[in-house]
């Protein structure tokens, strides 16, 4: 889908669900001086806002920070599922005290895949965030939610990039990424179960090779070989 009133959907504080059958594609068509995003969950919506099931392309051109495929702000709480957004500015954002969950999504092959800031919680689980051209993660500003059961690998920058932040981190993967898995100041990442390359200090924790299948922006690129 491309065009006017198939981008910049906003939810407009109404608890609604918005699902694709078919796994739908949202072009947003960024061009210079004319920025688009998918969806737009900044209006104070609860948990029972739910947006799923859509693969979202070409959102954002840098311009801010809340350029993104799906923009979450203003204490608004969406469950977002099974949707991938990818060739983008930012995969999704989450600030001003906002407490979004997000499960079963793939952010890949944008600049940054995931930002997290400003007072904001919630949880992210069974997610890739996996070859985008910097960092995979930022955590800013008391930005920290918990994450569960997610990849982050293979991304031009640190797998974690956190400032002021306390973000909780569990049986999850950093593996691959160019600038190092986890880096930042004011703040410390509770870290356990974890493989992190490098290693990194919590119960549980290992620098061992996941033996990834392969090297792609899919799902079946980073199941883990047999040992």
């Amino acid at each position: 889908y491309t065009g006017e009133g198939k981008r910049d959907i906003d939810l407009r504080g109404k608890d609604i669900v918005i699902r694709s059958r078919l796994m739908s594609w949202i072009d947003c068509e960024s061009q210079p001086g004319d920025s688009h995003v998918g969806f737009l969950v900044i209006s104070g919506e609860s948990e029972a806002a739910r947006i799923e099931g859509f693969t979202i392309e070409n959102a954002g051109l840098g311009s801010a920070t809340h350029d993104a495929g799906i923009v979450i702000s203003n204490i608004s709480s969406p469950t977002i599922v099974n949707c991938t957004v990818q060739n983008s500015y930012i995969g999704i954002s989450c600030s001003a005290t906002s407490n979004a969950r997000v499960a079963n999504c793939m952010f890949h092959s944008n600049h940054w895949g995931i930002i997290w800031g400003a007072h904001s919680r919630g949880t992210i689980i069974n997610t890739l965030i996996v070859n985008n051209a910097s960092h995979g993660m930022i955590f800013g500003h008391i930005g920290q939610p918990e994450v569960i059961n997610c990849t982050i690998a293979d991304n031009g920058g640190y797998g974690l990039d956190f400032e002021e932040s306390h973000p909780v981190f569990r049986n999850c993967i950093f593996w691959g990424n160019r600038s190092g898995s986890i880096s930042g100041w004011l703040g410390e990442p509770d870290v356990t179960w974890c493989l992190v390359q490098g290693g990194y200090s919590g119960e549980g924790n290992k620098d061992v090779d996941p033996l990834f299948v392969g090297n792609s922006s899919s799902w079946d690129a980073y199941y883990l070989g047999h040992t």
